[in-house]
């Protein structure tokens, strides 16, 4: 048993490597789940099973490879030769049994090792039979789907509604909807179903779990609902265990999904009296500052350290370049301004008062261009039409309410009118 793996029996396996060509497929895959399994690291034991996997990895059953790789990703130990083999036999899909087949994908996912072709293969088969899947594999093929990028509708649908069953847990439900809002799609009835059932699971999560839950439905626009109580409940309770990652995604989450609550507000800020900036990364430190922002509406209750970075200035950002479509719609709209106006400062991605990057600011003016592309918005599942992404309606919001007018333009709008004449009347329409 890995529970009860001891350094004796790391010992053994260690003076057992010169065997391992003798091992058949089975005992190898074995060897490996009970060292990933096991609380010893063994990075030696994985290089020597490494070098002689191939042929159980190609002969083997898929239960053997499955077992195979699911180990090396465990442990990450990651081997090009030992994922690649098992992106070819995923290629014969039909040897996997459901289980199987999700801890393999979930493996060659999550080492970021993943072949659209083996993908493929897994996605034929899951159209013609995703309800021979139960609810635990359904969730591990949404997630691995989602870290490989390959975001197919159609299967996120038929994966989604094999969650949506009584016996989910919340890490399940969570996961589910993590996948959903990372992969910009929204199903309105599958996320109501979520909050249904976590409403009365809020306990049960985990810090990570209840962080990701918000994140998930503020991100698409979508209400909490009866869960909204609970949940902010859950995550007040928890406040005191979280580290930074954590509550930088809460604040985040409270200020997007406009939840306030002078309660937890001031929690946070209890916090934040004892965690400087400098205890944030770049990104947190920016999503904390976009809550004080919007949430916290008296500047003196703000610790110094807070005060004194939302004082930063508007600048250009560092180091981010725009895009050729961007830097040509930004000319041909100064083109269109009135003569008066065409020579007033504009600038590329400019970082607003260190909270808010704006695509084309023209600061005298007190307006912001926002080019959208479709990294800006979420799709509905059943209509495929485009939603706001809650990333972007917060910051459409924010300033709003520092008075600056907040012009959208959708990159596919744009590309329709095929000529100078036909874009450029678009553009005084749309913007002048």
């Amino acid at each position: 048993s890995a529970s009860c793996f001891t350094d004796v029996d790391l010992l053994r396996v260690r003076k057992s490597i010169q065997e391992l060509h003798k091992f058949k497929p089975q005992e190898l895959a074995a060897l490996a789940w009970a060292m990933a399994t096991a609380s010893q690291e063994a990075p030696d034991v994985f290089a020597a099973v490494e070098r002689v996997a191939g042929d159980a990895l190609r002969k083997g059953s898929g239960f053997d490879v499955a077992t195979l790789v699911w180990s090396f990703a465990k442990v990450s130990a990651v081997s090009p030769t030992v994922m690649q083999l098992a992106n070819d036999r995923l290629l014969r899909v039909a040897d996997f049994d459901t289980r199987g087949m999700a801890n393999a994908v979930w493996a060659i996912a999550s080492v970021d090792m993943a072949r659209l072709d083996a993908l493929e293969a897994v996605g034929q088969r899951l159209r013609r039979e995703s309800d021979s899947l139960d609810h635990v594999e359904s969730t591990m093929l949404l997630v691995s789907f989602v870290r490989a990028q390959y975001v197919q509708p159609d299967l996120m649908g038929l994966l989604g509604g094999n969650v949506a069953v009584p016996q989910a847990s919340p890490q399940h439900l969570v996961n589910t909807a993590w996948a959903f809002a990372k992969a910009g799609l929204v199903d309105d009835v599958l996320f109501s179903h979520i909050a249904e059932k976590l409403e009365v699971r809020t306990r049960e999560m985990e810090p990570q779990h209840a962080c990701n839950v918000l994140w998930a439905f503020v991100s698409v626009g979508q209400p909490l609902g009866r869960m909204t109580g609970p949940l902010l409940s859950h995550i007040q309770s928890m406040l005191p265990t979280m580290n930074a990652t954590d509550i930088q995604a809460v604040a985040w989450g409270l200020a997007c999904g406009q939840l306030a609550s002078d309660s937890l507000r001031n929690d946070i800020l209890a916090i934040l009296h004892q965690k400087s900036p400098a205890d944030f990364e770049v990104v947190g430190q920016r999503q904390i500052g976009q809550w004080l922002a919007v949430e916290v509406d008296d500047e003196s209750v703000i610790p110094e350290a807070w005060r004194r970075w939302l004082a930063a200035a508007s600048r250009p950002a560092d180091g981010v370049r725009p895009s050729f479509v961007q830097l040509n719609l930004q000319r041909a709209v100064q083109k269109l301004l009135p003569r008066p106006l065409q020579n007033t400062p504009v600038f590329s991605e400019m970082l607003l008062g260190g909270l808010w990057m704006v695509d084309v600011a023209f600061p005298e003016l007190r307006a912001a261009l926002e080019i959208d592309g479709e990294q800006h918005y979420v799709r509905e599942l059943s209509t495929m039409s485009k939603r706001e992404l809650g990333s972007m309606a917060l910051k459409r919001r924010h300033l709003e309410r520092l008075e600056w007018v907040v012009i959208r333009l959708d990159v596919a709008d744009v590309e329709k009118h095929k000529t100078k004449a036909a874009r450029n009347e678009f553009l005084r329409l749309s913007v002048i």
